[in-house]
């Protein structure tokens, strides 16, 4: 099967069962919890609209599932995540760079910043001479590279606040009667969001699965259609993608069964592709002059990394070769092998789901 279906979603809503977190939720106030959500689904169930979330990682085809999916269904609204990411950089400049954004709000539209930043785009607000060109140009590589030195601790609450942003947007246009598609990094964070919001309308949520082996070829042409239509802030260098991959999915020294594995990893193949894509990242990072400090890119620094990604993915003390299983498989009402399928194929097998992913009743 290229296309692996689930049709029992274990989701928190249905099983009542909280999600693995440090945070211990007070047995009374999940009973009231509870409770609210069994009055809340009884009256608003079929009042909603409908909203589908693809879970995956950056570059597992999310976006062109998505796309395809819109001409299969028109009524479907396409969530936009890139707004509600540009709106939390923008917050983020404020927040930590006041004076610089200020003085570059002078030359571009507020709103677009966080594009000149980081895409290169230069909608000037009015023409400058050269000369007051340049100096703009060196503030702007400045801002940059401050950004990227800005430790995660810092950028970490920006980006969750765009995810709870495109979240709750999903949520309120459906209780409105429309019907949303959106795509989503990380399940645990959706779930968390949508009991909290006492979301309990009819929802799909499906896992984009592109396998590891392929992974780096996608980046590689991603990259690649980034750079020819001059939307550089598509590219995705370094190991993001990868480091995502080890939350979305977990590797076992044997193969589970009866479970679906759905590769073979070895550690040798793994550590090639995280330190490739590693060194890729300090080469564009030199190249955009804008260079890591030496705790980042020296030898000790990066086998240090390289063992930390290899022990998340499950590359335990003597373990050359795992398979992968995806992370909180109950979560998921399907997955969809973006190796195997296209994204059309993954759109019409998601069309074929619509209105079964209801979430049960507390009773």
């Amino acid at each position: 099967m290229t296309i692996i279906c689930y049709d029992a979603p274990k989701f928190p809503f249905a099983s009542g069962v909280l999600l693995d977190t440090s945070e211990q939720m007070p047995k009374e106030l999940l009973q009231s919890l509870h409770a609210q959500f069994s009055d809340w689904n009884y009256f608003h169930r079929h009042l909603t609209g409908e909203v589908i979330v693809i879970v995956g990682t950056s570059t597992a085809g999310k976006t062109s599932i998505m796309n395809a999916f819109k001409q299969l269904a028109p009524e479907f609204t396409v969530g936009e995540g890139d707004r509600w990411g540009e709106k939390e950089d923008l917050n983020l400049l404020r927040e930590y760079f006041p004076n610089q954004l200020s003085t570059l709000a002078h030359y571009f539209p507020l709103q677009v910043l966080p594009r000149v930043i980081y895409s290169g785009q230069r909608p000037w607000k009015k023409e400058i001479d050269p000369e007051e060109a340049k100096t703009i140009e060196r503030l702007i590589l400045h801002l940059k590279q401050q950004v990227c030195a800005l430790p995660v601790s810092k950028i970490a609450p920006f980006d969750r606040a765009a995810d709870l942003g495109l979240f709750d947007h999903a949520f309120e246009h459906a209780r409105r009667g429309g019907n949303i598609i959106i795509d989503a990094l990380a399940i645990e964070g959706f779930a968390k969001h949508a009991m909290w919001r006492r979301y309990n309308g009819h929802l799909t949520v499906a896992l984009a699965y592109c396998p590891f082996s392929i992974l780096p070829k996608r980046i590689a042409q991603r990259n690649q259609q980034a750079v020819e239509t001059g939307e550089l802030t598509e590219r995705r260098i370094g190991t993001f993608p990868f480091c995502q991959f080890s939350n979305l999915y977990v590797g076992q020294k044997e193969k589970p069964m009866p479970s679906p594995s759905l590769e073979i990893i070895t550690r040798s193949e793994a550590s090639r592709i995280y330190t490739q894509h590693y060194d890729q990242w300090i080469e564009a990072n030199q190249t955009a002059d804008a260079p890591l400090s030496a705790t980042l890119t020296s030898v000790a620094a990066k086998k240090e990394k390289c063992a930390t990604f290899l022990f998340n993915l499950g590359f335990t003390d003597g373990v050359d070769q795992i398979s992968i299983l995806p992370h909180r498989l109950g979560f998921y009402h399907t997955l969809l092998n973006t190796g195997k399928v296209s994204a059309m194929q993954g759109a019409q097998h998601l069309f074929s789901l619509r209105r079964k992913g209801v979430l049960k009743r507390h009773h």
